[in-house]
C-alpha cells in the first residue's frame, strides 16, 4: 500500500468530501514505493493561496496533482463548468477542474525548484515527470466522446476507481511521452530528503533561552526608564523619601 500523508481517512461530511474518500481509498493501493499527499495548501511569492487535492509521487514515475470533483459537476455545451445544487439549481465552476490541477502543478513545481536548488546544488532540472488530472469518483461519462481539450487518460470518474493505480501510472506515462526533455530521477537518499525537507517538511519550534533573556533585558529596561522618570520629577524637592517593598527598585533609585 501507498504511504498516505496525512493517515487518515478525509472526512466524508464535508463538501466534496465523499468524492476525497473514494478516491483516497483508491489512492491507497499503489504500491508501497508511492507516497500520496491529501490537501496540501501552499502560498507562493504572489501570495495567491492554493491546495492540492492529491498529490501522488514516486521517485521514478514522476509526481501527478489530481483534483477531485463531487456529484453532480458536469461541463455544459457551451464550455462552461457548473455544479448542481439541488432543486433544479445550478452554480457556475469559476474554472475548469483541469485548469485547476494545472495551475496547482504549475505552483508547486515553481515553489519547489529554489528548494531543490538548495538542496541539491548539482542536480540540474525539475527531477520529476510531472503533470495533472481530475477525477469524478460519484460520476460516470455517458457513452460520448470527451471534448477535444480533455485528454482520456487525464480523465477519471466512477467506472476507473477499480483500476485507479493503473491510471494514474498511466497518466504520468503521459506526461513523460509529452515532455520535452529528459529527466535526471533523484537517488534514494535525495528522495527522501525532498519528501521530508522541500515538500513536506516539519516545523519544529523549540523553547528558546536567548528570546526568555533578551525578553527579561526589554522588561529590566522599560523599568529603569520609568524609575528615571520618577527621579526627574522628584529634583526640585530638597529632601524626600520612598516607601516600597523588597524588590520594587528602591536601591536601584538611591
Amino acid at each position: 500500500m501507498a504511504h498516505m500523508i496525512p493517515p487518515g481517512r478525509p472526512r466524508e461530511d464535508r463538501n466534496g468530501g465523499r468524492a476525497e474518500a473514494l478516491l483516497w481509498d483508491e489512492l491507497k493501493r499503489l504500491p508501497e514505493d508511492w507516497f500520496v499527499y491529501h490537501h496540501i495548501p501552499y502560498v507562493d511569492g504572489q501570495a495567491k493561496e492554493g491546495e492540492a487535492d492529491f498529490i501522488c509521487l514516486h521517485r521514478e514515475h514522476g509526481m501527478l496533482i489530481i483534483e477531485c470533483k463531487g456529484r453532480g459537476v458536469r461541463r455544459t455545451g457551451t464550455g462552461a463548468w457548473e455544479r448542481e445544487l439541488g432543486g433544479g439549481r445550478t452554480e457556475r465552476l469559476k474554472r475548469s477542474p483541469f485548469d485547476q490541477a494545472k495551475d496547482q502543478m504549475h505552483d508547486l513545481v515553481d515553489e519547489l525548484e529554489p528548494r531543490l536548488q538548495k538542496l541539491f546544488p548539482d542536480q540540474r532540472g525539475f527531477p520529476f515527470v510531472f503533470g495533472y488530472a481530475a477525477a469524478f469518483p460519484r460520476g460516470k461519462m455517458k457513452e460520448q466522446l470527451l471534448p477535444l481539450d480533455i485528454r482520456p487518460e487525464l480523465f477519471y470518474d466512477a467506472s476507473d476507481l477499480a483500476d485507479i493505480p493503473e491510471r494514474v501510472i498511466a497518466s504520468l506515462a503521459y506526461w513523460r511521452q509529452a515532455g520535452e526533455r529528459t529527466v535526471r530521477p533523484l537517488d534514494t537518499t535525495q528522495f527522501k530528503n525532498f519528501r521530508r525537507k522541500a515538500l513536506h517538511p516539519k516545523l519544529e519550534i523549540t523553547p528558546c533561552l536567548a528570546a526568555d533573556i533578551a525578553a527579561d533585558h526589554r522588561k529590566l529596561v522599560r523599568l529603569t526608564e520609568e524609575q528615571a522618570r520618577a527621579i526627574v520629577g522628584l529634583l526640585s524637592n530638597p529632601r524626600f523619601r520612598i516607601q516600597g517593598g523588597a524588590g520594587t527598585g528602591k536601591t536601584m533609585l538611591a
